[in-house]
């Protein structure tokens, strides 16, 4: 769970039974949800952890796929930054 530095949304790796990053108001009203099962970019198979930029973009931990997807803020498109090695290797 982390809240975004400037919109003060709280994001939920929710990976133990779904595959989605949950988001909520800072009152706990739901907001939205994204991601979905699978390996693809934009998919997740437990995410565990999140993180944020300066930008306000999201680096989400993908435990079960030994990786780190950073989502934009807005659009919630996913993508594999190519600086960032699997998880296994490091």
């Amino acid at each position: 769970m982390r809240q975004h530095p400037q919109r003060h949304e709280v994001f939920v790796a929710d990976g133990y039974g779904n595959a989605r990053v949950a988001v909520f108001a800072a009152d706990g009203t739901y907001l939205s949800e994204w991601g979905a099962a699978g390996s693809k970019d934009g998919q997740l198979r437990v995410p565990h952890s999140i993180v944020f930029d300066r930008r306000g973009d999201a680096y989400v931990a993908d435990r079960e796929n030994a990786r780190v997807q950073v989502f934009t803020r807005d659009s919630h498109s996913a993508r594999t930054p190519h600086c960032i090695c699997a998880l296994s290797s490091l």
